[in-house]
């Protein structure tokens, strides 16, 4: 099976990596990107390049679409011409598949939308799936293999998808800046710098296959004792409202994002 991939920036470059690492030989990845230097960096990978689109469609069985929101209109316009047959997914956040719809004839592509995450880099990434109504079950199928490959997968609504944008698009970023207080804090009391990295990074690790096995506030209660140390670092943390802040400041960006959304659609149409 032949993935091509349309755009090499973050997102795209890291799928390529990720599928790459798999080891997988019955998948073959084609890329294409606007820049010479982006093609040169993907090539060294061993991937097979090109700058033109429709070749890349007329040559792939699945093509994932990686480009910003401000290209997908000129990226549609290139490729709707040569995507029959072929099972079209969209990694590019908030264009919904009623868009994409109207780009290419009806029935001609299985359309699809994707919201993974830069772990796809190392095989753990979370991708929200949604389908286009005529999607048939067989590139369901396909669709759903191909992203278990890279992490777990979960089938859901559009407006979940694009709300999923800030927790599993987003959500890695928020996590490193947690990572990287918590070296700093381990430095301001005293722990070597590269001790601090080694326990941080098993703390949280170690913390998220526990939390597979065990309900989130019970886990929590687990490390709590009465006027202990981690209560009182919770109440500290409380009291300068970490949880409100987080909470918060996603549920502030919800609404830029779903503003955005309606401004660019406006502005695509």
């Amino acid at each position: 099976m032949r993935i091509g991939i349309i755009g090499a920036g973050k997102l795209g470059s890291a799928l390529i990596k990720g599928l790459l690492s798999r080891q997988d030989t019955s998948l073959r990845v084609i890329a294409s990107a606007r820049s010479t230097r982006s093609l040169e960096r993907i090539k060294s990978l061993g991937v097979e390049v090109t700058h033109d689109n429709k070749y890349l469609v007329s040559v792939s069985d699945i093509v994932i679409i990686c480009v910003k929101p401000s290209q997908v209109g000129e990226v549609a316009d290139e490729v709707s011409c040569c995507g029959k047959g072929k099972v079209i997914i969209s990694a590019v956040a908030l264009v919904p598949l009623k868009w994409w719809e109207v780009r290419f004839p009806a029935g001609d592509v299985k359309l699809f939308r994707v919201m993974p995450n830069i772990n796809v880099l190392v095989g753990e990434s979370f991708t929200a799936l949604t389908a286009h109504d005529g999607a048939d079950s067989f590139s369901r199928s396909l669709v759903e293999e191909l992203f278990k490959l890279l992490g777990s997968t979960a089938w859901v609504s559009e407006e979940v998808l694009d709300a999923l944008t800030l927790i599993s698009g987003c959500g890695p970023a928020i996590i490193a800046e947690i990572t990287d207080a918590l070296v700093l804090a381990s430095l301001a009391i005293g722990i070597p710098q590269e001790v601090a990295e080694e326990a941080v990074l098993k703390l949280i690790e170690g913390s998220a296959k526990s939390l597979q096995e065990v309900e989130l506030t019970k886990f929590r209660d687990m490390v709590i004792t009465p006027r202990g140390l981690t209560i009182r670092l919770l109440r500290r943390l409380y009291k300068e409202n970490f949880k409100s802040t987080l909470i918060e400041s996603i549920e502030s960006t919800y609404s830029v994002l779903a503003e955005s959304k309606i401004r660019m659609l406006k502005d695509m149409l």
